[in-house]
């Protein structure tokens, strides 16, 4: 599988973590739904990160941990509510179903950095397991409103703990706190059930992936399901239509 950066050049291999021409994806967004692609003037750190408060480039710049291979992830700058130092997790800008993927494509990560991308759990289990990390989740719906939930202690556990949802801590924002019911529970997808369900695998039911309990996502989210159109959610029924999703992590200070 591949990260790619269409027309941006931006080109990044799971395989072997090849990079190839940079890109200039803008981590700002254009509330209309969509990122914001913008030449930055701002010139791209020259090694590698660990996190994006490090630098003030906004776009795909590369994290290096010890005993841990570099990856490529997103920074988000100048965000006009939460400032700078922003990693991206999940991003969708369209329903297409490019998220109904296997346990690997969830482990490293897939999409395209301009566009729709999962960041992978393996990457975003060494960002948060070595320092203190908040969680925004942001959203559009399908009138243009904006709402975000904000929670000031992320942490997941590593692949033997099935990257469990271990720590939210406090929640804050408007959008509603649809992701605390999910704490303690295992990440699930088609092909590695860790729900509690036991009749049935709730990632295949809702064509998702997703840290899911007993009852998959009711009284809850699922934000990497299959289409806009009804299996994409953020709230108590299930029902909501989005047309925006981001997720994004900061280092506490």
């Amino acid at each position: 599988k591949m990260f790619t950066a269409g027309a941006l050049g931006f080109c990044f291999l799971l395989a072997n973590s090849a990079i190839g021409a940079e890109g200039d994806l803008s981590g700002e967004l254009d509330f209309n739904g969509a990122p914001a692609i913008i030449s930055s003037k701002i010139v791209k750190p020259a090694g590698a990160i660990q996190s994006c408060l490090e630098t003030s480039y906004a776009g795909p710049v590369l994290f290096k941990f010890d005993n841990y291979k570099g990856f490529y992830a997103v920074c988000v700058q100048r965000h006009h509510l939460f400032g700078d130092g922003w990693v991206t997790v999940q991003q969708r800008v369209d329903g297409m179903g490019l998220f109904y993927k296997n346990w690997q494509n969830y482990r490293e990560g897939f999409g395209s950095f301009d566009g729709s991308f999962w960041m992978g759990l393996e990457h975003v289990y060494q960002i948060t397991s070595r320092t203190p990390h908040e969680l925004i989740v942001e959203l559009i719906d399908g009138d243009g409103e904006y709402s975000y939930a904000r929670y000031s202690h992320f942490v997941i556990g590593d692949e033997l703990e099935k990257y469990a949802l271990v720590t939210l801590g406090n929640y804050s924002g408007n959008a509603g706190d649809y992701l605390s019911v999910n704490q303690g529970f295992g990440f699930s997808t088609f092909d590695d059930d860790n729900d509690t369900n036991g009749r049935k695998n709730c990632a295949v039911l809702l064509k998702a992936a997703w840290w899911y309990n007993a009852k998959c996502a009711e009284r809850g989210s699922n934000l990497n399901g299959d289409n806009f159109k009804d299996k994409v959610t953020w709230s108590p029924s299930g029902s909501s239509k989005l047309s925006f999703t981001r997720m994004m992590l900061r280092k506490n200070d």
